[in-house]
């Protein structure tokens, strides 16, 4: 019986990810993770260029105090955003989970892409 149990195990260990992974929906998630990524990198980028863009524009003590500006905004607009995907997520009820794992994806995507904006075009009021 031990013998089985184990064997039973092993089985499980080995095929269930396969299984699981060969699921219908699944390509929704991994299209999900790779529209997040790309989201994501691409923020980064013009975070890190902007960080650039005000370390060379300005005296060291201002780009300390605006860098950090640009932390505090990226930190509230990071909460902001997952905020707003998990409500629209929970609002559109409709559809299985991961074509509303897929949906909210590409929300989050178009958010982040009107980050990148506001990061690369920074609004001037005055």
């Amino acid at each position: 019986m031990k013998h089985l149990t184990k064997l039973l195990f092993l089985f499980v260990a080995l095929f269930l990810p396969t299984t699981l992974s060969a699921q219908p929906g699944s390509e929704n998630y991994d299209e999900a993770n790779k529209i997040n990524a790309e989201a994501d990198k691409q923020l980064n980028a013009a975070y890190d260029q902007l960080i650039k863009s005000i370390r060379a524009d300005n005296e060291k003590d201002r780009a300390e105090v605006l860098v950090a500006r640009l932390q505090e905004s990226q930190r509230a607009w990071l909460k902001y955003r997952d905020a707003q995907v998990a409500f629209v997520g929970i609002h559109a009820n409709v559809g299985s989970a991961s074509s509303r794992t897929l949906g909210m994806a590409s929300y989050s995507a178009e958010l982040t892409k009107e980050r990148i904006k506001d990061l690369t075009t920074v609004p001037n009021p005055f």
